[in-house]
């Protein structure tokens, strides 16, 4: 089943308008937004950090995304993010956010623009382990 057949129409809403605020605050970096729309998430990626920097997931009562920077690094003013669990996030991304329907879209973009803003100051290639 397709991760956007899964959302209610609320969150479709949604994240169609984080996605189209985010590309333009990718154009006005110069750089621009890749979505890719996978199995149970969607990614959203910087071709200018060589990056994913947060996966999105679409679900029947809200979104909850993934993000690159730690809770500490992000300003959060409605204290809705937390750490992601060992288990989750890739071992990459280490801040978890859960958005119930009826969030204005402005709250997810400004953290995932935080989170966008992060890839970009990151070194690029792969880490060494």
């Amino acid at each position: 089943m397709s991760v956007l057949r899964r959302a209610s129409p609320e969150t479709l809403r949604t994240l169609r308008a984080m996605r189209e605020t985010l590309a333009a605050h990718a154009e006005r970096r110069g750089d621009r937004l890749e979505v890719r729309y996978m199995a149970g998430w969607v990614a959203f990626r910087s071709p200018a950090a060589g990056r994913a920097f947060a996966e999105v997931r679409p679900g029947k009562v809200g979104i909850e995304m993934f993000l690159l920077p730690p809770r500490s690094a992000l300003s959060d003013p409605r204290g809705l993010a937390a750490p992601v669990s060992p288990s989750r996030g890739w071992g990459w991304f280490r801040t978890r956010v859960k958005l119930e329907d009826g969030f204005s879209p402005r709250v997810a973009v400004d953290l995932l623009a935080q989170s966008y803003e992060f890839a970009r100051r990151m070194p690029r290639g792969r880490r060494k382990r």
